[in-house]
């Protein structure tokens, strides 16, 4: 049993001397047992606690600035890119087109749909449309023909 744990177990049975922790003790001298008695593995002393409102780190880590170094990174990587992309990528095609491809597959999404969108129209329907292009198509033609036959010739 560690040194921690059986100073505990004294505190708590009350067989321990009084502890000079600001806080701990009332005026009197007497502990504070229900206090002492929380103190231990992820709870600290209450003086070591933080207060309401306190922020853990106030400094921190400023506000962005992981986000303004992936910003910078991604940035200067497509100005390279934008500047020697096509002899890197010619490169690579020439000297391994094995890497070349496995770079394609990589960029290529996961998962592929295909959409159909006359799976859902029926035959009856279908017809019906290519009725109507057919006059549509009849039509344009009957007005380009209208509209050759008036051109003046020219002999």
């Amino acid at each position: 049993m560690t040194k921690l744990r059986k100073t505990a177990k004294r505190i708590k049975a009350g067989t321990s001397k009084a502890v000079d922790a600001p806080g701990l003790t009332t005026a009197g001298g007497v502990e504070n047992r229900a206090e002492i008695g929380k103190v231990g593995y992820k709870s600290p002393p209450v003086e070591a606690r933080f207060k309401p409102g306190n922020l853990a780190n106030p400094g921190g880590k400023p506000v962005k600035s992981r986000n303004r170094l992936q910003g910078d990174f991604v940035r200067r990587l497509a100005d390279d890119f934008e500047r020697f992309g096509i002899y890197a990528i010619a490169r690579c095609r020439r000297k391994d087109p094995a890497q070349y491809l496995r770079v394609i597959g990589a960029l290529m999404p996961k998962e592929l749909e295909i959409k159909r969108p006359l799976d859902d129209i029926t035959d009856e329907q279908l017809d019906a449309a290519a009725a109507t292009i057919r006059a549509i198509l009849a039509a344009q033609g009957d007005r380009i023909g209208d509209s050759r036959e008036k051109k003046p010739q020219s002999s």
